[in-house]
């Protein structure tokens, strides 16, 4: 269910899917009184419970209620699930497993970072660069090879993870760009598939576009702004690409992007905007405005879940009207949600009950 839900843009929905996430942790955890008398299905399950709840919650803006109910279950062993897993598991099926299960606890640590319960930000930098390496080893990411998305999932992940440890820890901004700027280097690695299997990655590159937006126009003649401009520009061909290959219409998604990548080019020294006169006032104060706005985040995670979910909040219309894209019409939904992706398409809605 799920992973049916991250194919649409019900992220309302998603967030309930948490919540009982949670609950069957506390179901499974409270009946057993010894955590080592656990099967290893049951420890799957909950695992599997603490991801999606970690990712849902992280996406939304939310602080993961792991800590609220006790879970101290070690993740799983790669031997234990090679011993339980049948001959129709994918190839790779317990490493991904267990890379994944080990990434939700350090994310989760992370979180806490903003209530001083956890070790400091050294040691979680530790902790992703060991798990970086025992995970994707040498692999080379020079060539053009496609990558597999559970792979691609968790590089996204991990390079989002390293961005927010940057921005919490108060580094300098250069160390969290580089993991942004990274991110959207993986769109050279994405397999040509449909695209409700693409739109499941998607929040990744969206919000590293916002991080290098405003890293560029906040230092628009450091070294990093031209490098931020052509990854950006990246990104929007990458989506009009998968647009015109997949026959499929993205609405103002690609608009967005396309917006995104020229304000970050006329940011630049001795460009202009294509078609802006440069003798209007209001079009160079939105640039600023749009820095203003973009540094009240610490993590743009949540506004880029915002643009492509049902979340929408007086933020995701305030920056929807900076970029120049009515979404008055778009009802619960960001901007860029296409029309292929809302559930009503298909006769059938989730109601969301306050």
């Amino acid at each position: 269910m799920a992973m049916f839900l991250q194919g649409f843009a019900d992220v309302r929905t998603s967030h309930q899917l948490s919540s009982i996430a949670v609950t069957v942790i506390r179901t499974i955890t409270s009946s057993s009184q010894n955590i080592f008398d656990l099967s290893i299905e049951d420890i799957l399950i909950l695992w599997g419970a603490f991801s999606l709840h970690v990712e849902i919650s992280l996406r939304c803006g939310i602080a993961p209620s792991i800590r609220e109910i006790g879970f101290q279950v070690p993740p799983p062993s790669k031997d234990a699930l090679v011993n339980c897993t049948n001959e129709f598991a994918p190839k790779g099926y317990a490493d991904h497993v267990v890379a994944r299960a080990e990434l939700s606890l350090i994310q989760s640590n992370i979180a806490d970072l903003d209530t001083n319960i956890t070790p400091n930000h050294t040691s979680l930098e530790g902790d992703l660069d060991s798990w970086a390496t025992r995970t994707f080893g040498d692999t080379n990411l020079e060539s053009e090879e496609s990558l597999s998305y559970p792979t691609l999932n968790l590089r996204f992940v991990y390079y989002h993870s390293r961005f927010r440890l940057a921005r919490i820890s108060q580094r300098s901004p250069e160390a969290g760009i580089t993991f942004a700027q990274s991110t959207l280097r993986l769109l050279r690695h994405v397999p040509n598939q449909q695209y409700l299997t693409v739109w499941r990655i998607l929040v990744y590159p969206i919000w590293a576009s916002l991080a290098l937006l405003e890293d560029t126009l906040q230092t628009p003649d450091s070294s990093r702004a031209c490098t931020n401009s052509q990854l950006l520009q990246t990104l929007y061909n990458f989506l009009e690409s998968t647009q015109r290959s997949q026959h499929c219409d993205l609405g103002y998604m690609v608009e967005g992007l396309s917006k995104i990548s020229a304000l970050a080019t006329a940011a630049l020294p001795g460009q202009q905007m294509e078609n802006t006169p440069t003798t209007s006032s209001s079009s160079d104060e939105r640039p600023w405005k749009i820095l203003q706005f973009l540094s009240q985040y610490k993590d743009f995670m949540p506004l880029a879940q915002g643009l492509i979910g049902n979340m929408l909040e007086p933020s995701i219309r305030e920056f929807s009207n900076l970029l120049g894209i009515d979404v008055q019409s778009v009802e619960d939904f960001g901007p860029f949600v296409p029309e292929i992706l809302k559930p009503e398409l298909y006769n059938f809605a989730f109601k969301y009950i306050h």
